[in-house]
């Protein structure tokens, strides 16, 4: 663990020194980045650590401009509270102007554990649940989807705040949506910024990918299960959550194409972990009917491995 952590201050040390935080607004980056230009970039990387420095700023701006325009929403917080035995639960929506009118694009729920005091780990869970259902109360967006299955208890039991969002039904805005969620979870008196994990289930893996790419200041990240089939941009997104603490857990059951899938997932992002004496994405795991059941293997082994990381 203290070797992780030396690698990894010393990269982000790196970072900061060459061109600023990721998402800085007055950060100087490259011109736009062409997809053939990307490509080549992942075909000979990383030969060495400078080599990767001086690639990192041009993967940054195509997965930036990949967002396209973002628009006015955010996150709020309402006052509808569910109290239960060991948790309090807050109602949560990210709203947008849709046809002229402010309206709930995402729903999303804040849970705190009931014995926490001052600030504490925290994890940012995306899943693939379908969009709200306009003219629904938030109860029955969230609460009865599996967003905040049962098994999220686990994770509210283990110490952690949890702020949980399911998909935005605007996809112009999803990018923006989830970007912002991080942002609402870090500035929380509850939450300690230092140690938030963002966890993608199934599909949702993509969006926690995207997000952690982009934001230097997640943790760590779990992909519990993953999408069907791996896109060309996943190892840039991998990449560049590299050398932090990546949790694999690929369901060879469902993945369509599995040469392409470990190309993307594991061979290409292996290399930057090799560089800084780091083990793969820190614990891959391969296998069968990954499931986030409350009482399934992969579930619990990403519980345990969240406590340890954080």
């Amino acid at each position: 663990m203290l070797r992780r952590l030396a690698g990894l201050i010393l990269m982000l040390n790196v970072l900061a020194a060459s061109f600023g935080p990721v998402l800085a607004d007055d950060a100087v980056w490259p011109a736009a980045v062409t997809k053939a230009e990307v490509q080549r970039l992942l075909q000979s990387l990383p030969a060495s650590t400078d080599a990767w420095e001086a690639a990192r700023p041009k993967l940054i701006r195509w997965l930036q401009d990949q967002r396209g325009a973002q628009e006015p929403i955010r996150w709020v917080l309402s006052d509808e509270v569910l109290e239960g035995e060991d948790h309090k639960l807050c109602a949560m929506h990210c709203e947008a102007e849709v046809n002229g009118a402010t309206r709930p694009i995402a729903y999303g729920g804040l849970k705190v554990p009931a014995q926490h005091v001052g600030r504490g780990p925290a994890v940012l869970l995306f899943s693939d649940v379908a969009a709200p259902r306009e003219g629904l109360p938030w109860s029955d967006n969230v609460t009865k989807s599996s967003v905040m299955f049962k098994a999220s208890d686990d994770l509210t039991q283990a110490g952690f705040v949890l702020l949980s969002a399911n998909q935005v039904s605007k996809p112009t805005c999803a990018a923006e949506a989830d970007r912002l969620a991080v942002q609402f979870l870090m500035e929380r008196p509850e939450v300690d910024p230092d140690r938030v994990a963002i966890v993608g289930l199934g599909n949702a893996a993509r969006r926690a990918w995207r997000v952690a790419a982009l934001d230097e200041r997640i943790a760590a990240v779990v992909s519990l299960g993953t999408p069907a089939a791996a896109n060309w941009d996943d190892e840039i997104m991998f990449s560049l959550i590299a050398p932090r603490p990546h949790r694999l857990a690929v369901d060879t059951a469902v993945i369509r194409d599995r040469q392409a899938s470990i190309r993307h997932w594991i061979t290409g992002p292996q290399r930057l972990y090799e560089l800084h004496d780091l083990p793969a994405l820190f614990s891959t795991r391969l296998g069968a009917r990954f499931s986030t059941e409350k009482d399934s293997a992969a579930w619990q082994d990403m519980v345990t491995w969240l406590k340890d990381e954080l």
